[in-house]
């Protein structure tokens, strides 16, 4: 298993686990705080120590700033949220969507580990 992770990398806990996103690198003690969904479109978080996680694949966001209104996935997929406030530095952003059972979540997520839906459209990510 690979022990060293950046933000924005897609990673899986153990063999069989869900898709997570690294959101955040803690150096010590060693953690990586993860994003994922649920199967019911439930925003989950929790931080894993490096030697629970395989490395799945590096999607990068977007470049350019995202917008008030825009819509938006995790890097890999997951349900399509809008982008409802930002951040004064750019770097986080409040999303909203509604889960399987047309419960809404609202929640800050960090900019590194969200895509446009043309991009993901454009590069036909899996999970679309």
């Amino acid at each position: 298993m690979n022990d060293s992770f950046n933000v924005g990398d897609i990673v899986r806990y153990s063999e069989n686990g869900p898709k997570l996103v690294v959101e955040s690198v803690s150096s010590y003690p060693e953690f990586y705080r993860c994003i994922w969904f649920d199967d019911v479109n439930r925003l989950q978080i929790n931080s894993f120590i490096p030697e629970t996680l395989k490395f799945v694949e590096t999607i990068r966001c977007d470049e350019e700033a995202l917008h008030k209104g825009e819509k938006v996935k995790l890097v890999w997929g997951g349900p399509k949220m809008i982008i409802e406030v930002a951040s004064a530095d750019g770097q986080s952003y409040v999303c909203s969507w509604f889960d399987d059972h047309h419960v809404f979540h609202r929640s800050d997520i960090k900019r590194d580990v969200l895509r446009r839906l043309e991009t993901l459209r454009k590069h036909r990510i899996d999970d679309f």
